[in-house]
């Protein structure tokens, strides 16, 4: 065979290669970038896309562009229906750009990409403590820019379905998707949204006291105080966080977008543990910092839609549901998936609240949910105090084995941080 028939026909099984993988992750779909095709024998489950979110919804939100988003972490990805009447309903679905384990830069990169792609008018922000933490970059090797827009970059959109498409690394994908694939095992993933699987699963083998201490300790670990510097860093000046957040505000401002602020609610457990690592005092003081901060844009620019922050973190009649003990029945919370993540019934209670929508199937308790103010934080700061020492008290037990779990990680954070002294490196 000549040279030029060898490079011709090497050339050929190269290009039929390249079809071939094409055609197969197009048709499976495993991270849900097209949604062209839905069998339940081929690909209705996607167990890859929680492991490729960032790439998933970057191009879900550019594929349904909505008028309206809820966006945040995790907790505002498993908590927040897009499908709620006062978002528009079916007829006009949301979006959840929800990212697991994304902190207040990503969701600022995520809101720029939804302001550039649709036609936004309405976005829930859901607000974590821990997302301010610059030291909680879990998604720090996923988060890929070029997949976005509106961050200044000029890196054609099309290049970044090549990750969906053309690699190796997606025909691993789809390869699992499709061995993945049981009967009654899916997760829809509509409008941003996927299925309680995973949860489910962990409430049949670990019951829900067990999968709450053990969703907490992995906070504590992750977001709280990860390693490797097990510590808590908002960040200062020009790159703290809460100008990440401002930066955001004066952008929703300028777009005509309503944002709705929402501290996202959370098992009092969840509340026990920042307080027993020692991050209760820097959660109230992120709580001012909010106000504050909406204050001050609000008096820099008063024209354009004004954003409203809404508090429903702490102990209310939601977040101090009664944890069932270790040897009770394996059956679902009324309010809570774990201890960090609410269920959409809590959620359609905020969003009913946020947004001033009523259903008469259901009632926003009257302590569930306020609007932060400069003239109320101190007063619902003392609130927060005094239900806490309610709580506690009824609760010793719960506040025994949450404190337990954050001791145990402090005790090894401060070993660690031993160790690097030692080793003549700074520890963060």
């Amino acid at each position: 065979m000549s040279a030029t028939r060898y490079l011709l026909a090497y050339s050929l099984i190269l290009l039929g290669g390249v079809v071939a993988v094409f055609s197969v992750n197009w048709i499976v779909d495993p991270y849900h970038v097209n949604a062209q095709l839905r069998n339940p024998a081929l690909n209705a489950f996607k167990p890859e896309h929680d492991t490729h979110m960032l790439l998933a919804k970057a191009y879900g939100v550019r594929r349904e562009k909505p008028q309206a988003i809820v966006i945040g972490s995790s907790r505002s990805g498993d908590g927040f229906n897009a499908l709620h009447p006062g978002l528009g309903g079916p007829a006009a679905p949301a979006y959840n750009l929800g990212l697991d384990g994304g902190n207040i830069r990503h969701v600022a990169a995520y809101f720029r990409h939804a302001v550039a792609v649709s036609e936004l008018r309405t976005a829930v922000v859901g607000l974590d403590y821990f997302m301010f933490n610059q030291a909680n970059d879990r998604h720090q090797l996923d988060f890929d820019a070029t997949l976005l827009a509106g961050q200044g970059h000029r890196v054609p959109a099309a290049l970044g379905q090549a990750k969906a498409y053309f690699s190796f690394d997606a025909l691993l994908s789809s390869a699992r998707t499709v061995l993945s694939q049981k009967p009654g095992l899916l997760a829809p993933l509509l409008h941003g949204m996927r299925g309680t699987v995973d949860y489910d699963r962990a409430l049949a083998q670990e019951g829900v006291r067990g999968n709450f201490a053990r969703v907490l300790r992995h906070f504590a670990e992750t977001a709280y105080l990860p390693r490797p510097g097990f510590a808590f860093s908002p960040g200062e000046g020009a790159e703290s966080s809460l100008e990440t957040l401002r930066e955001m505000l004066v952008q929703a401002r300028g777009s005509g977008v309503k944002l709705h602020l929402v501290i996202n609610p959370a098992h009092a457990w969840d509340s026990e543990l920042m307080r027993a690592l020692g991050l209760w005092d820097g959660f109230e003081d992120w709580k001012r910092a909010l106000v504050r901060l909406l204050e001050q844009e609000a008096k820099a620019a008063p024209a354009g839609p004004e954003p409203a922050l809404w508090d429903f973190s702490g102990y209310n009649s939601i977040t101090t549901e009664p944890v069932p003990a270790a040897d009770s029945p394996r059956v679902p919370m009324a309010w809570f998936l774990d201890a960090e993540h609410f269920n959409q019934k809590a959620g359609d209670l905020v969003l009913d609240r946020v947004l001033d929508h009523s259903d008469a199937a259901r009632r926003v308790p009257a302590d569930f949910g306020e609007r932060l103010t400069a003239a109320n934080i101190e007063d619902v700061l003392a609130r927060t105090r005094q239900a806490r020492a309610n709580y506690a008290a009824a609760h010793p037990g719960d506040v025994a084995e949450v404190t337990a779990i954050a001791k145990a990680w402090l005790v090894e954070a401060n070993s660690a941080r031993g160790r690097l002294g030692s080793a003549g490196q700074t520890p963060q």
